[in-house]
């Protein structure tokens, strides 16, 4: 009899638990919400403040953006990380995560096994650009000069295992030719001012950046890193057009919405469809536009698609750094 009464109270209780679980995320969210980002205030940060904004006036409640900078992003990645999983701390991280694990960096972290993908917000997308002197027309013409000048054609990047770092060195693999690396850990801005002065003759850069320099007249926007040509460049073809074999898993840099690990699946999906109609709001679309990302560009794919590509990535950038020796000081 004692039993079996302690059976029913511990099934009373489990039903009980569950049901109480089921109305905290069916009312989810009744607080304030914070977004936690591995980056200081920039472009990034913009983009953070845009969707928790969006968030904000679809939820009913404050989502507030929190900085967490410092160790290459390794301090906010561990601060998601070690978050509670209520759904009230979300991270907006970038796709650096993905290169620096695959570069055998930040081994505490793995952001395949240590956060929950939400979905991928936003890419960016790099071009080539040369010096408006170097005789080149097209890609099949850049490909054809460094082969006839190996060894002679410099490039710049921000540094070893950078984004542009391993864009450009895919590119060298893919088309066979050898080119030089130079990296300027001043920032874009450094490397681009080398191209136009002739002290470099190429590198490969988010578009947004380059923008004021592209109008000086001495720097040249070659191609670009993407799968369908940018709207407000109509005219610039597309690298994996041009290079057969190029693809787009390296390059573009991408930011996207995550999650501590267990938080659960009505959260982690709430999240991600109010994300995915931020996404189609023009309102927003209008904001991203305002810091250089096109509608094209805006993503909002299902969790596990994200999580999908995020192995993905790992496992085909992993092979480029051993392909190509590349190895950080």
């Amino acid at each position: 009899m004692l039993l079996n009464s302690t059976r029913r109270l511990v099934a009373i209780s489990a039903v009980l638990l569950m049901a109480v679980c089921a109305t905290a995320h069916a009312q989810y969210p009744n607080k304030a919400i914070q977004v936690a980002i591995p980056f200081g205030p920039g472009p990034s940060d913009l983009m953070a403040r845009i969707t928790a904004t969006c968030l904000s006036s679809r939820y009913k409640q404050p989502v507030v953006v929190v900085n967490k900078p410092g160790a290459n992003g390794f301090i906010g990645a561990s601060f998601i990380k070690a978050a509670a999983p209520d759904g009230y701390t979300l991270g907006f991280a970038a796709s650096t995560m993905v290169t620096d694990l695959a570069m055998g960096e930040n081994t505490s972290f793995d952001v395949r096994k240590d956060l929950e993908p939400i979905t991928k917000i936003v890419y960016g997308v790099q071009g080539i650009f040369i010096n408006s002197e170097l005789p080149v027309q097209s890609m099949a013409d850049l490909v054809a000069y460094a082969k006839a000048n190996p060894g002679k054609v410099n490039y710049g990047s921000v540094g070893v295992g950078s984004v542009n770092h391993l864009a450009t060195e895919a590119l060298a693999i893919t088309t066979g030719t050898n080119i030089v690396h130079i990296p300027y850990p001043k920032g874009t801005a450094a490397f681009l001012t080398a191209v136009m002065s002739g002290e470099l003759q190429m590198a490969m850069t988010d578009v947004n950046s380059a923008q004021g320099m592209l109008e000086t007249g001495k720097l040249k926007l070659l191609a670009i890193l993407a799968t369908q040509r940018l709207p407000s460049r109509p005219t610039i073809p597309l690298i994996p057009d041009a290079v057969p074999g190029m693809t787009t898993y390296i390059g573009n840099l991408w930011y996207g919405y995550f999650a501590p690990l267990q938080t659960p699946k009505e959260i982690i999906d709430r999240t991600y469809t109010e994300l995915r109609g931020c996404l189609t709001d023009e309102e927003v679309r209008a904001q991203f536009r305002k810091v250089g990302y096109e509608g094209t560009q805006l993503v909002a794919n299902r969790p596990d698609e994200f999580k999908a590509s995020i192995a993905e990535d790992v496992v085909k950038i992993s092979d480029l750094v051993k392909r190509a020796n590349i190895k950080r000081q």
